[in-house]
């Protein structure tokens, strides 16, 4: 018997733990558990399997020819990964890895996608399911599009933070990324990343606190929190921010972009331990 994490996975989304558990062999699930940076599955090879991550955190990455690596995304337990190469029976492009020491469910794609032909009740809502999780990861990929059209630095990581708010749908939220990674997944050199949070620390925009506890690898993501300070028109700090994102942000100096005046009402708070697993 599986212990699939029901509640916080899209694919079984109002389907019990006791009707998943009755699908999995029409399903052809098959568990397998995986080490810390164990690749789960290649870029190039092709794969009639999706994957749902049960336990642990799960990476995915694309490298290019000279052998650059770049974040695409990071996976909670209930998370979905390769779905869209599975259904459509493209060869891989991104690898697929442990990013801690995890377990993953394999399904097979084409067993959600056709009629089963036992009539399982719960078939159909499963098929659902997997349509309304391609359409949301095209919607990741777009809004990932979106925060790496700022020419800047600095803007990237608002617009990055922006997106995080809007996600966890609070001022306050986690941010699943080191700081190494998050360089990673906006794409910029870790060393300038880290200068331009410098440089919000020292603009008042944002306070972080770094720590290592455990073993000396151990790295921690971080958690943050937006406060826009209301301005006499009503606007907020934040709206100024995202609206000089959003319009042509070409100049540094438009809408008050790059200023600390116009941002300082934007502050990354509570920085602290979230997990201890390396970069």
């Amino acid at each position: 018997m599986f212990d699939i994490p029901t509640s916080s996975s899209m694919l079984f989304a109002g389907i019990t733990q006791a009707e998943a558990n009755l699908m999995l062999l029409c399903l052809g699930a098959t568990r397998k558990a995986f080490s810390r940076e164990e690749r789960i599955m290649r870029a190039g090879q092709p794969t009639e399997y999706l994957g749902v991550v049960l336990s642990g955190r799960v990476r995915i990455e694309v490298s290019d020819a000279w052998g650059e690596t770049t974040i695409l995304d990071m996976l909670e337990p209930g998370s979905l990964f390769a779905h869209g190469y599975a259904c459509s029976m493209e060869p891989l492009d991104i690898d697929v890895l442990a990013d801690s020491t995890c377990e993953v469910m394999l399904l097979k794609a084409e067993r959600i996608i056709h009629p089963c032909p036992k009539q399982c009740g719960c078939h159909a809502h499963i098929s659902s399911n997997l349509m309304r999780a391609l359409a949301l990861s095209n919607l990741d990929m777009n809004r990932r599009a979106i925060a790496m059209t700022p020419k800047t630095i600095r803007g990237k990581i608002l617009a990055f933070l922006s997106q995080q708010q809007k996600k966890a749908g609070t001022r306050a939220f986690a941010i699943p990324y080191s700081q190494t990674k998050l360089a990673s997944y906006l794409s910029v050199d870790r060393s300038a990343l880290s200068n331009e949070l410098s440089k919000l620390r020292r603009e008042g925009v944002s306070t972080t606190k770094a720590a290592r506890t455990g073993s000396c690898s151990a790295r921690r993501r971080f958690s943050a929190t937006l406060l826009p300070m209301p301005q006499a028109n009503g606007e907020t700090a934040l709206d100024r921010v995202i609206a000089s994102l959003t319009d042509n942000a070409t100049s540094p100096k438009r809408q008050g972009y790059g200023e600390a005046p116009a941002t300082r009402g934007v502050a990354l708070l509570s920085a602290h331990p979230l997990d201890m697993e390396g970069d």
